[in-house]
């Protein structure tokens, strides 16, 4: 039997953790995806296309987060004044989160990079 809250608050609550679920699943899918063109070398002479792994590991942890997201919004249907506060400073931690990882990421991306090239114009 579904759970079925009885004020506006604790509905749209529950509204937003379906929707983050349905979100989170189809992230989870293409990032799948992406990761297996990824690793078949697809488009390049390498055995990893690495655009296409950033990708699919951007998607991979866009849709854990959404999961984790969602979770506490769910809870938040059952006592929306105490526990919508709660959803909200998880969802302020998981998005900081996310964009901090994604910042090292990147990082990392346009650092390995760069080295490859400084020792490309080095090694002339």
């Amino acid at each position: 039997m579904p759970f079925e809250p009885t004020d506006e608050l604790g509905s749209t609550a529950l509204r937003l953790a379906s929707t983050l679920r349905k979100i989170g699943v189809g992230k989870l899918v293409l990032a799948v995806l992406f990761l297996i063109l990824a690793f078949t070398g697809y488009e390049t002479p390498r055995a990893v296309n690495v655009s296409l792994l950033m990708v699919g590991v951007n998607l991979l942890i866009m849709g854990v987060l959404c999961f984790s997201v969602g979770k506490p919004f769910r809870r938040a249907a059952n006592d929306p004044p105490r526990l919508l506060s709660d959803a909200l400073k998880r969802s302020n931690d998981v998005l900081f989160g996310y964009y901090l990882s994604v910042l090292v990421l990147a990082i990392l991306v346009a650092g390995v990079a760069t080295v490859e090239f400084l020792v490309r114009i080095y090694g002339r």
